[in-house]
C-alpha cells in the first residue's frame, strides 16, 4: 500500500503555509529576555524584552481575536503594549503601579526588542515584578529580567506559577 498524501491534502497543506499558519511550537525552548534599568536623570524605568517574534504573534493573535503580523497589522504598537500591560507588571516600593508606556519596536529575523518605559519617582529598588510573557502559550516558557539602577544590579527568573518578586539589590559597602 502507498502511503502518498492526496492531491487534497497536498493543496490544504500548502493553502495553510500560505496563510502564514504557523505551530506555535515552532522552536524548542521558549524563554524571554527583558532588561530594566532606572534612568535616575529621567526618573524613568526603561525596558527592554527580546521574544521570539512567532510567540509574540500568537499571543497578540490570541489576545484579540485576529490574526496579526507585527510586520504589516494596523496598530501592533497598541495591541503589543495593551499586552504587556496585562503581562509584565511593575509596583514600586511605596506601592504605585508603574503604568508602560511604548517607545518602540524593531523586528528582526528570529527575534524582536520591544522598548517601554514607566515613570518612577522613586526606581526599581523594592519594586514588586511581576512577568507572566508568554505563560498562556507555552507551560515550559522561562523569562528572565536582569534588572539595573545604578552601580547596582539583579537578575529575576519567572516560570508558569510564580508569582510576583520583589527587586533587591545588593547593596556594595563603602
Amino acid at each position: 500500500m502507498n502511503a502518498r498524501p492526496s492531491c487534497g491534502a497536498v493543496a490544504f497543506l500548502i493553502g495553510l503555509l500560505s496563510l502564514g499558519v504557523q505551530p506555535v511550537d515552532a522552536h524548542k525552548f521558549h524563554a524571554s529576555l527583558a532588561e530594566a534599568e532606572y534612568n535616575d536623570r529621567d526618573r524613568r524605568v526603561e525596558i527592554s524584552l527580546r521574544l521570539f517574534p512567532d510567540d509574540l504573534e500568537e499571543a497578540l493573535g490570541r489576545s484579540s481575536g485576529i490574526r496579526v503580523r507585527l510586520d504589516d497589522t494596523p496598530n501592533v504598537d497598541r495591541r503589543a503594549v495593551a499586552y504587556l500591560r496585562e503581562r509584565l507588571a511593575l509596583v514600586d516600593r511605596d506601592g504605585h503601579a508603574l503604568d508602560l508606556e511604548w517607545v518602540g519596536m524593531e523586528i528582526r529575523v528570529d527575534e524582536v526588542w520591544l522598548y517601554v518605559q514607566a515613570p518612577s519617582t522613586v526606581g526599581l529598588d523594592g519594586a514588586t515584578v511581576s512577568d507572566r510573557i508568554f505563560f498562556e502559550l507555552f507551560d515550559d516558557q522561562v523569562n528572565t529580567l536582569n534588572l539595573k539602577q545604578g552601580r547596582s544590579r539583579t537578575t529575576l527568573v519567572f516560570k508558569p506559577g510564580d508569582g510576583p518578586r520583589t527587586v533587591a539589590f545588593a547593596h556594595e559597602r563603602r
